[in-house]
């Protein structure tokens, strides 16, 4: 394996000038200031073959990991763990490309003395992508899933592209990042056999303030069409789509955590799912759905943010009435 380790650069000390007293010119070179010098880059040699030594035993020590399923873990991760995922999709990248005529770039990984254990001809795949980064307790190693379309032989010898799952192990530690072995094909992570249950239970009518909101809101957003910050809370930092994919936006239906109709009171929060079709600038076709966050304010609804996660039933708060009853729709 093929491990990166940060060497410190050790700067010896400046010999003085010589000093010339009368009649004597002497210099600072002696054999006292010798021996510092070669004890110091004694010292530097000691400490090189000292990491090599750590280096060969950390592969050497096998690891447990546990893999969680995607989306499992409750905890957010840091964003040092977050960077593994780059790491390992260009670890696996490289050992799928890698054959006995050509394993350059998985050295950059892992130490090879030898192709003999390498394929004859590289591994055709594609759309590879991090399925899931699961760091290990009290530990500098994380385990990484990377999933990727891998080209193998149909039953009628066609080409088919299967998606396949790789566990591949990350030892982050030593201000540097090493992989701790090769990739291991695994099962692809169970799905849960139920959805998840989310909290938008009302319809929210075409006629609605809430969905004329949305509706001009997303064809600001993502057609360009009208300026997106008469649409926007003055909290919001939402920004649009640059330059604009699509030249259209139709709402097909757009579902409510609350009943949205009549005049909502100030400072009254909504969430929305938008169900959406998307033309695109080759005329092509799109179903999309967009979970947002609406906020009331001047007897108005405006998008307050784009939600990464729609909202779920379980984290639902007591129902709170959104609209003031004693005005009109």
């Amino acid at each position: 394996m093929k491990l990166s380790f940060r060497k410190e650069p050790v700067e010896l000390a400046e010999q003085e000038p010589a000093i010339e007293h009368t009649g004597v010119r002497t210099s600072s070179y002696t054999a006292g200031s010798q021996a510092t010098a070669n004890a110091i880059v004694g010292a530097f040699y000691l400490a090189v073959v000292l990491c090599v030594a750590l280096s060969v035993l950390a592969f050497m020590k096998p690891a447990t990991v546990a893999i969680a399923a995607e989306g499992g873990g409750s905890q957010p991760l840091s964003a040092a763990t977050e960077s593994t995922g780059a790491f390992a999709l260009g670890f696996v990248g490289a050992w799928l490309s890698a054959s006995s005529e050509d394993f350059t770039s998985l050295q950059n990984y892992v130490a090879m003395n030898s192709s003999a254990d390498l394929p004859s001809a590289p591994t055709v795949y594609k759309d590879l992508a991090v399925a899931s980064i699961t760091p290990a307790e009290s530990s500098d190693l994380v385990s990484v899933v990377i999933a990727g379309n891998v080209q193998e032989v149909g039953e009628k010898k066609q080409a088919v592209w299967p998606r396949r799952y790789f566990l591949v192990t990350i030892n982050t530690g030593l201000d540097s990042m090493g992989v701790v072995g090769l990739p291991a094909p695994i099962a692809a992570p169970a799905k849960s056999e139920q959805g998840a249950s989310l909290v938008y239970t009302e319809a929210v009518v075409p006629t609605d303030a809430a969905a004329q909101a949305v509706t001009s809101f997303l064809a600001a957003y993502v057609a360009g069409q009208g300026d997106m910050n008469r649409y926007l809370s003055p909290s919001s930092t939402l920004t649009p789509i640059v330059p604009a994919p699509f030249t259209a936006v139709k709402v097909q239906s757009l579902q409510a955590n609350v009943n949205s109709s009549g005049t909502p009171r100030d400072g009254s929060q909504l969430k929305v799912l938008a169900k959406v079709q998307l033309t695109s600038t080759t005329d092509q076709k799109l179903i999309s759905t967009y979970a947002l966050t609406l906020v009331a304010r001047a007897e108005r609804w405006e998008i307050s943010s784009l939600d990464l996660t729609p909202a779920e039933a379980e984290a639902k708060k007591s129902p709170v009435s959104t609209v003031d009853p004693t005005k009109g729709n």
